[in-house]
């Protein structure tokens, strides 16, 4: 046989130079499933939610030496945001650094046992009004540092107040502002 000028190309070649081609044409960007999860700022979350582009995300924790929990409105994520809807149950539980905590307005949720025995926080700022009685789980702040302030919306004070002394936040020296 002669050789000829162009290499000949194999069936396996053309099937997978193909199989390339078509993988790249098609490419959509990236999303994101429920039960992926992700860091960003040193905060730990898991998607909940991912219904057609609209994402929504728990926070489930932070690395060992994070002093300070910013739980954002939004988190963008391999340029895909959420909105930041929950505090896990147990995500914070137990941790010896954490000193002051920001809890964004899109929160509606805080699990049971979010902040438990977190003993150094003496700072939670709650910016959201979307919480409840039902939405705020058992012993969520229980052994927090007994000098802790707890800074609320005004326009939830009252209601809030009551629900954090249950879930935690109550003792002479523990106060709920507004």
């Amino acid at each position: 046989p002669i050789p000829s000028a162009t290499p000949a190309t194999t069936k396996s070649q053309a099937s997978s130079s193909a199989a390339v081609t078509s993988k790249t044409e098609t490419s959509a960007p990236k999303k994101f499933v429920v039960g992926d999860s992700f860091s960003v700022a040193g905060i730990k979350y898991v998607v909940t939610s991912a219904d057609s582009d609209n994402y929504e995300v728990e926070a489930t924790g932070c690395s060992s030496e994070t002093v300070s929990v910013m739980i954002p409105d939004t988190v963008t994520y391999e340029g895909i945001s959420a909105n930041v809807t929950a505090v896990g149950a147990n995500a914070f539980a137990g941790n010896k650094v954490i000193k002051k905590v920001i809890i964004g307005k899109n929160v509606k949720s805080i699990g049971a046992k979010a902040f438990y025995g977190c003993n150094k926080l003496k700072n939670v700022i709650i910016k959201t009004s979307l919480l409840s009685k039902k939405t705020i789980g058992k012993n969520a702040f229980k052994g927090i540092n007994a000098k802790a302030k707890v800074k609320v919306p005004k326009k939830c004070f009252k209601k809030y107040k009551s629900i954090l002394k249950k879930r935690g936040v109550k003792g002479a020296n523990r106060k709920v502002v507004k």
